[in-house]
């Protein structure tokens, strides 16, 4: 992990989470404090002040640690390609429009 999380991280990651419904983007999970399905978000080129849209995704604790298992290179076969991260394109396309139309 790279950078510093912005002074008005806990707004961010609050709307993350709000626009995803307070679910996991991956997996569905709602939002608990049991079975470590606690909702977090994560960036996903590792870099905490890169607070865009199109880089955080709202994630359970679960797939959260699932997906910071693998490897660092967001090029990598594994966002597209399989089970895994087959959500990931479809979320990366709907992030980077709404990103657009925000300017």
């Amino acid at each position: 992990m790279s950078g510093k999380y912005p002074d008005d991280w806990l707004i961010i990651a609050e709307r993350i989470k709000k626009e995803a419904g307070w679910k996991c983007q991956r997996c569905g999970s709602s939002n608990t404090t049991h079975n470590a399905r606690v909702l977090t978000v994560h960036h996903l080129d590792q870099n905490k002040s890169n607070c865009k849209c199109s880089n955080l995704v709202a994630l359970c604790q679960r797939c959260h640690l699932a997906f910071q298992a693998q490897p660092d290179d967001l090029n990598q076969e594994f966002l597209f390609g399989n089970s895994f991260c087959s959500w990931f394109k479809v979320l990366a396309e709907k992030y980077k429009k709404k990103e657009d139309e925000r300017g």
